[in-house]
């Protein structure tokens, strides 16, 4: 076999998966229409506003990513492993999985957008959130640079570095992990900023204050990085489940 990055054994891959799990995405994406469209419907029965359109494409965002984890693990973690001995290399299995996530996030985007379009005559007061509105969470600033974002990049390559590597309760695993971090955290900021009150320390014009702004102001690129270096070990993780 040709192991070369190969653009026509991956376009392969992706259509053996949409042939195999096209009943489950389309289920989904079903479930998420329905919620939908059952949210416009209290819409039209009420006050006939539209308000919250941009909070449910939060949450629905969240919701497909969760569902192409989910996905993920199904592939990763079946007793037989038919996908891990398909005729492709670890690269073009690893980039078919990152092309199914734009798969479930384009087929949200069409369940949002194309509810709004369906109710729109039956709602005239329904507005259309704009993209603005939805994106207003990246305007949330870090040290003077948008740096939301990159947060929320990090915290879903955690999950689905989770769902690569745990055949049950992958989500549970990452929430847990990402909570006692955060925990762990405070706990030592908090100690660090009660010893430097105890000892006298001006905490605005310290080197501890300083020291916090570099800090928040390197959180963008720290994220970024770290982003793509769990981005890289989930890589292994297939490669490591490969080899097995």
């Amino acid at each position: 076999m040709n192991v070369n990055y190969n653009f026509r054994r991956i376009s392969l891959l992706l259509r053996a998966d949409w042939m195999e799990y096209k009943k489950s995405y389309l289920f989904s994406m079903g479930v998420l229409f329905l919620v939908w469209m059952l949210s416009l419907f209290i819409v039209f029965i009420g006050e006939g506003t539209m308000r919250g359109g941009d909070v449910f494409w939060y949450f629905g965002t969240l919701a497909s990513f969760l569902m192409f984890c989910q996905h993920v693990g199904r592939k990763m973690h079946r007793p037989k492993g038919v996908y891990l001995l398909l005729p492709a290399s670890k690269e073009e299995k690893y980039t078919a999985l990152l092309l199914e996530s734009l798969v479930y996030f384009v087929g949200f985007q069409i369940v949002f957008w194309g509810g709004l379009l369906i109710w729109k005559p039956f709602i005239p007061r329904l507005v259309f959130p704009s993209l603005s509105q939805i994106c207003h969470v990246g305007n949330l600033e870090v040290g003077g640079i948008n740096g939301l974002e990159t947060w929320i990049f990090f915290i879903a390559s955690l999950l689905f570095l989770s769902y690569m590597s745990f055949r049950k309760h992958a989500l549970l695993i990452a929430v847990g992990g990402m909570v006692t971090y955060v925990f762990l955290f405070i706990l030592a900021a908090w100690n660090i900023v009660e010893g430097a009150n105890l000892s006298g320390v001006d905490f605005r014009s310290s080197w501890l204050h300083d020291t916090l702004v570099f800090l928040a102001d390197s959180c963008w690129p720290v994220m970024l990085a770290s982003t793509l270096v769990v981005m890289y070990v989930a890589y292994l993780k297939l490669k490591e489940k490969e080899q097995r």
